[in-house]
Parts: structure tokens; sequence; C-alpha cells
């Protein structure tokens, strides 16, 4: 399945949004495009022609998703369940609403453990084994002697 591109007019939206509203985001790479996360959490970005928005999965629940613009996010045909979209029309009007409405989800988000690569954890792994007093062989269960 092909990515869709940026709609360039939608991403010019959001980073302005983004700046006006004091957002604190930090931009990284998701899907092959320009995304925003909050704490540790993907909280919006654009999606072909559409703006899409971390509302949670209750909020995203109970939104009418209809004709109005708003839909669900659904890249690559699976749905996330705590997003939702915009269409261009949306955007123009109700998008700073959506973006305040979506940091202050994340805010109430517990802290995002930070991941830890595959490598620190071989590295932990290692310094957490004990090395066998005879190479090449693992030492055994300890056992007491019977008098």
């Amino acid at each position: 399945m092909k990515m869709p591109g940026q709609n360039p007019d939608s991403l010019s939206l959001l980073r302005g949004a983004i700046l006006r509203l004091s957002i604190d985001a930090e931009q990284k790479k998701m899907f092959g495009h320009e995304t925003y996360f909050l704490r540790g959490f993907m909280f919006a970005g654009v999606f072909g022609d559409d703006l899409f928005v971390h509302v949670g999965e209750a909020r995203a629940r109970e939104i009418e998703i209809d004709a109005r613009g708003i839909g669900f996010f659904e890249p690559m045909g699976k749905r996330m369940k705590a997003y939702i979209t915009l269409n261009a029309e949306v955007q123009k009007s109700q998008l700073d609403s959506w973006l305040k409405e979506g940091a202050a989800f994340i805010s109430r988000l517990p802290p995002k453990s930070p991941k830890v690569s595959a490598k620190k954890k071989a590295s932990a792994a290692k310094k957490g084994t004990k090395k066998s007093a005879t190479p090449g062989k693992k030492a055994g269960p300890k056992r007491k002697l019977k008098a």
C-alpha cells in the first residue's frame, strides 16, 4: 500500500497553529511524514489531505463522524481508535480547538516510559549475569552440603 503525501497547505496550517498556541510539540517522522509529539505521545500530523489529532479513545468514540468533515484516522487501512481526522474545511475553522483538546488530553496521560533500545537491553542483561568459575560452563544451582 502506497503512503499518501502530505498536503502542504494542511501542514502549513498545522505548523502555524502549533506555534500560535505555544504547544511545546516535538517534530518527528512517522508514516514517512512530519508528525508532532507531546510528552512522547503522537499528537498531531498530516496524512494525505487530512490532519489528525490525538483526542483519546473515549472522545473519538463520542464524536459524530459524518459529513461535518471529521473522520477516523485509518492509516494503511487500520483504525487508530484515539485519533480523529479533520478535512480541509474543518482544519480552517476548528483546528485550534481540536489541538487544544488534544494537548489537554495528552497532558492528563501518565508519563510515557522511555523506550530502551535492544542494544541497551542486551548490555544490561550482560552486566546482570555472573560468570562461572570454569570458563565455558554455566554455574549450577548452589547446594548445601550434608554433614
